[in-house]
């Protein structure tokens, strides 16, 4: 069995849509966030070459695009986002979500395709 050493992080980023924290990293391997999406806002539609990720929701209720693919998911419900799949957000009401990545994270790790906010 493999063992990866790990950090406990607790660092906040204020996004215009909401936030993240980050929760814990194992350096390239996999990575732990919660995303806080206010309701009626929505994160880029974007995609990945780095990592994986596996999103959870555990509050709220949330539309998701993966590719040309929609998605409703409510909590408790969870969905996996491959990499280089373009993806997105929309949350229906306040949504919480976990996101545990697998692979190297790197905010700038992200081809951002279309974003409310002026960030393509």
């Amino acid at each position: 069995m493999s063992t990866h050493i790990f950090k406990t992080l607790s660092s906040v980023d204020e996004r215009p849509w909401g936030s993240f924290t980050d929760l814990a990293d194992a350096d390239g391997v996999w990575h732990v966030k919660i995303l806080c999406i206010k309701s009626g806002e929505r994160i880029s539609l974007q995609r990945h070459f780095l990592r994986d990720e596996h999103w959870v929701v555990l509050e709220g209720e949330i539309d998701v695009t993966l590719d040309e693919e929609a998605y409703h998911l409510k909590k408790g419900e969870h969905i996996v986002v491959p990499r280089e799949t373009r993806h997105r957000i929309y949350a229906i009401t306040d949504a919480t979500i976990g996101e545990i990545s697998v692979g190297h994270v790197d905010e700038n790790d992200i081809e951002r395709f279309e974003d409310d906010y002026g960030r393509v």
